[in-house]
């Protein structure tokens, strides 16, 4: 399949899923679900090359303001993109987190967020996040965080911490933007999306 087209499988796919989160109707009101629409329309349209670790960016980032996607291994992460800034010196994340590795054993909430395959909120000062990686990212304005899993048909594909680092406000709709991570890893590995 070619890039072009895997972008606008992904947009048909994620619209014909049934998921109330995707068939929003022009009327409703909510802005962020109307910018989460607008990224699968524009994933619809085929004009994009997409890859899942991108898909799954474009979508966290509408809702967050900064995020990480680690790709899952059987015994570690490995940071493949990120979007942001760290704090508080201002380096994007993208080159902060450049070829950072977390075993697994080391990174016990995202250990969980592998094996259990759902979302898990974090906060910063308890110690949640493995110290490199909070070292390299620095601490965000507000503390609370989320590590969403991006399933795939065999379990997880990777992991995306993100945080809304300078803003006070917290991170918009966690459950609803794990519901679309779960259909964006869905078509990225061939798996038949769920009816109506």
């Amino acid at each position: 399949m070619l890039p072009g087209q895997a972008g606008r499988r992904l947009g048909l796919d994620l619209v014909m899923t049934g998921s109330a989160l995707l068939e929003i109707s022009a009327e409703v009101d909510d802005p962020l679900l109307k910018r989460w629409r607008g990224v699968v329309d524009d994933l619809r349209s085929g004009h994009f090359s997409i890859t899942p670790s991108l898909a799954a960016l474009t979508l966290v980032s509408e809702s967050a303001e900064r995020a990480v996607i680690f790709l899952a291994h059987d015994d570690h992460l490995v940071a493949l993109g990120a979007f942001g800034f760290a704090a508080p010196s201002g380096l994007g994340l993208a080159l902060a987190t450049r070829r950072l590795v977390l075993p697994t054993a080391a990174a016990p909430c995202f250990r969980s967020v592998l094996h259990e395959g759902r979302m898990r909120l974090t906060h910063f000062d308890s110690g949640d996040l493995p110290p490199v990686l909070a070292a390299r990212i620095g601490r965000p304005r507000r503390p609370e965080g989320v590590l969403l899993p991006v399933p795939g048909g065999d379990g997880v594909l990777a992991v995306i911490y993100a945080d809304n680092g300078a803003l006070a406000t917290p991170i918009a709709a966690p459950e609803t933007l794990e519901k679309a991570l779960t259909e964006v890893g869905r078509v990225f590995e061939g798996a038949e999306p769920p009816g109506p």
